[in-house]
This record gives C-alpha cells, structure tokens and sequence, in this order.
C-alpha cells in the first residue's frame, strides 16, 4: 500500500470514529512513513480524545518536528496542555498558531479560555473578540465573550 492509499484510509477510520483502526494504522505508517506527519498529527488526536494526553502530547510534539508550520498541530497541543491544566504551555501553542495563521479563529479563542484560566481577563476578552471577527458565527467564541464581560460586570 503506499502513502496516499494509506492517508484515505486513516482519514476513513478516523473521520468515522473508527478509533482503534485508525490508531493502528497511524501507527503503522509511523514505521512505513516515519517522516510524514499526518499520522503523528492523527495519533496525537486519537490519543487526546481517548484519554491519554501524554503520549498525545508525544504524538503532536513529533508532528511538529515534522511540520513546523502546522498552525492545526499548535492549536491541538494547546488544547492537550489545557487539558492538563498546563496553560502557560497551552498559550504558547495557541500564539504559535496564530503566528502562522492569524485569522486561526479557534485557535483565537483557545487562547482566550487559556487567558482566562490565567487570570488574564481582558486579554481573554480581546482574543474572543478576534475569535469573532474571524468567524462571527462561532458559537463557543460568543458564549465564552459574554461569559467574561459578566464575569468583569460588563453586562
């Protein structure tokens, strides 16, 4: 098999929530393609949503390596350290990420949540407000902005 016949199938498995199958053959292109990046990237995304965060820290990190310029990866390993309470971590992905693509809306408001853990309210409000402007129909960046002005008494 070779690598894009690989890809549509993890995408597959993946995309389908078929997680075992997708894990294996990630890691199996790991061995074939050990250079490629997707299936660290899709690793670390397995790893995350079945939790185990450390080896999707791992699994993101070796992503990177990769492709340094994978503002989704940033974004990813960002919500992995948040997810770990590791919010100093997690901004400095999300700002990685936001380097690379500054209109990364979700990115943008992963901050802003990151901000806010960080006491930082009104950096939060600005990054959920950029978040907004990126993408003015995303919900979880409106829910969170409105959440934070109550918060500061600015109803």
């Amino acid at each position: 098999m070779n690598s894009e016949t690989y890809i549509k199938n993890l995408l597959h498995h993946y995309q389908n929530k078929q997680f075992a199958k997708a894990e294996e053959l990630a890691l199996e292109m790991t061995i074939k393609f050990y250079d490629h990046p997707l299936p660290w990237k899709v690793l670390g995304a397995i790893f995350s949503q079945t939790n185990r965060k450390s080896k999707a820290i791992d699994a993101n990190k070796k992503a990177l390596q990769l492709a340094p310029e994978d503002h989704q990866t940033h974004n990813n390993l960002g919500v992995t350290l948040q997810e770990l309470d590791r919010f100093n971590e997690a901004e400095e992905s999300f700002r990685k990420s936001i380097l690379l693509k500054d209109d990364f809306f979700e990115a943008h408001n992963n901050l802003g949540v990151t901000l806010k853990e960080l006491g930082r309210f009104n950096e939060a409000v600005a990054s959920f407000k950029l978040s907004i402007l990126f993408n003015n129909k995303f919900e979880a960046a409106h829910n969170n902005l409105g959440n934070m002005l109550k918060k500061l008494g600015k109803i």
